[in-house]
């Protein structure tokens, strides 16, 4: 793994799935067996290929090959190139290639899925934690505050009205693969949203990116209907929603060293912004 660029959030561990890369005479293709749903929070299996297999036809993502909801295998079209390190995230360039494709993604056709509202799954994360975890009198102080802040701030940002989209929700690194053309691999976590989600995702995983500024909504092609202002406010929901996952994986003990970290860093970000 690289070493993250000083003051880049590393960006969340891998949920532990088990894959392979397979090579013979019918192909390159990767094969997955998936941790059940209930280890994932926000993840969905039928969803994921759905929108998957959507953004392939669009030279976006591998092709999917095949799924088995029973046994949770799944095989998609290998994708050769290079994987983006946390370093191209620094690059002015690199952030525009990634911004333009996200504008490809973002044009696709919707299909009939529920949205993902934010705010819905807030408030459901927060009494589930609240439910499983205890939590002392300042813990509990602390969670209401950002959960409060964050349902305020999501009002504020325009995020119920923008146009629903298909995003990809897990933009870091490792699921970004250069073949002279970007494809975003691993859609375990992808909904059908508003598209400041995917900007969101990447500013939880790489703060440095607020660097560009209003560009980053000129080059996603997001400046008409959306501010600088708007897409901090989904960003600082997108990190409590983040800081939930790994607390209630954390619950579930199905999280790790690296996701504790991340919960950490997630935190002080979170009090900073309050």
């Amino acid at each position: 793994m690289a070493r993250p660029t000083p003051g880049v959030t590393p960006p969340i561990p891998a949920s532990g799935n088990a894959s392979q890369h397979i090579k013979d005479a019918a192909g390159s293709r990767t094969a997955r067996v998936t941790q059940p749903d209930s280890q994932r929070p926000g993840a969905d299996l039928q969803r994921e290929f759905l929108l998957q297999g959507i953004a392939a036809r669009y030279g976006l993502a591998p092709q999917v090959l095949s799924v088995d909801l029973a046994t949770r295998r799944s095989e998609v079209e290998f994708v050769a190139g290079t994987t983006w390190i946390a370093e191209d995230f620094s690059q002015a360039a690199q952030v525009r290639r990634l911004c333009l494709r996200l504008r490809d993604l973002h044009a696709l056709p919707v299909p009939d899925v529920p949205r993902f509202d934010l705010r819905a799954v807030l408030v459901a994360r927060y009494e589930l934690l609240c439910a499983r975890k205890s939590l002392d009198a300042l813990e509990r102080g602390r969670l209401m505050r950002w959960h409060a802040h964050s349902l305020q701030r999501l009002a504020e940002s325009g995020h119920p009205r923008r146009v629903a989209r298909i995003v990809h929700c897990d933009l870091h690194a490792g699921n970004i693969v250069d073949s002279g053309e970007l494809r975003f691999i691993d859609w375990e976590y992808a909904q059908i949203s508003d598209p400041l989600v995917d900007l969101a995702a990447i500013l939880t995983y790489y703060p440095g990116v607020a660097n560009h500024g209003a560009s980053l909504l000129e080059w996603s092609g997001r400046a008409a209907d959306s501010t600088l202002t708007q897409l901090t406010d989904v960003s600082y929901a997108f990190l409590l929603i983040n800081w939930y996952w790994c607390q209630l994986r954390a619950c579930g003990n199905a999280g790790d060293h690296g996701e504790t970290e991340f919960a950490t860093s997630l935190a002080r970000r979170l009090d900073a912004m309050a």
